[in-house]
């Protein structure tokens, strides 16, 4: 399978956007609060908007540090679209997400400045029979790289995509087109919802999303800092492989394919067995998780990479067989 890591120069920690879809301006100030430095770009929508509040929440996170993405899917008269839009461009905003309307697409990006401009190429809570019933006559994959190419022709900056559809928009249509990608969930997602179209963090950004917009995952878990430092951790790690992988076939090596897993909470973690068989274990408050990374890695045939000072660290005098991998 090909991998469209993106490799664009985009900050590692700004890749992923945080959805602040919380009741009120005072409820998102301290979810941004409990979130810290792990998350610097947040994506503003429409049940912010209709709360009250919402430019001087803008304000309030820009203050902070904070990226702003303005997701209130414009689609309207393109004329009014553009009127919006010139507005908009004199806030200190970085994406602000439009319909995929041709008529829409060529007004907004005559009004946008400096504002990038996202084309919604088809809802992520979409599937082909949602999309039957809207009368398109198409799977989700081929309506979305039509609209994809024709927000790329008008001048659109990026399109929302789910991650289903980003590695063909890749193929398709190179890196020109920045690719945000909602619908982001576990891969183990025990909890059903509005999304149809979803993938897990390593297939978004290995698929090809330059960014990832996550919401539920983070804001609903026990300890939502940790959740996102999971997530940025999780990024990080397939930055360094991928790079990792790219020095080693330069230098004629086996490259290097590994799938990330993301956890938080307090953990063991070690090598423990005998001369006759060693296992990488961990045992705490997923106490199911060895078992999925040896399922994982049978599943696909691939190799189980740990770090040597967690080898070391084990302390097991028995540790012997595994084998290093040259930088």
């Amino acid at each position: 399978m090909t991998d469209y890591l993106s490799v664009k120069p985009i900050p590692v920690r700004e890749r992923l956007i945080f959805a602040l879809d919380v009741p009120s301006a005072e409820d998102a100030k301290k979810l941004v609060e409990t979130l810290g430095d792990e998350v610097v770009f947040y994506k503003l929508g429409l049940e912010l908007f209709m709360a009250g509040g919402y430019f001087e929440l803008i304000d309030w996170l820009r203050v902070r540090g904070k990226q702003i993405f303005v997701d209130l899917k414009f689609f309207d008269v393109p004329e009014t679209v553009a009127s919006a839009v010139r507005q908009l461009a004199q806030r200190d905003v970085r994406f602000a997400t439009i319909h995929g309307n041709d008529a829409i697409m060529r007004a907004a990006v005559r009004e946008k400045a400096g504002l990038k401009i996202l084309a919604v190429t088809a809802l992520t809570s979409l599937d082909r029979g949602d999309l039957d019933d809207l009368g398109f006559n198409c799977d989700p994959e081929t309506l979305v790289l039509s609209r994809a190419r024709r927000a790329l022709e008008i001048g659109c900056d990026g399109v929302i995509s789910s991650g289903m559809e980003a590695a063909k928009l890749r193929a398709d249509l190179g890196a020109r087109l920045l690719v945000i990608t909602p619908g982001i969930r576990p891969v183990y997602n025990d909890q059903p919802d509005d999304q149809k179209r979803t993938v897990d963090v390593r297939q978004a950004f290995e698929n090809g999303a330059d960014y990832i917009v996550v919401g539920r995952p983070i804001r609903n878990a026990p300890d939502p800092q940790a959740a996102a430092q999971a997530i940025q951790c999780g990024r990080l790690i397939l930055e360094a492989v991928a790079a990792w992988s790219r020095r080693r076939e330069k230098a004629r090596e086996p490259g290097v394919r590994v799938g990330i897993g993301g956890h938080y909470g307090e953990v063991f973690a070690g090598i423990v067995g005998a001369d006759e068989q060693l296992e990488f274990t961990v045992i705490g408050d997923a106490v199911n998780i060895a078992e999925r990374i040896e399922r994982l890695t049978r599943h696909h045939s691939t190799d189980m990479i740990i770090s040597a000072d967690l080898l070391a660290a084990a302390d097991e005098p028995h540790a012997t067989g595994w084998r290093a991998l040259p930088d």
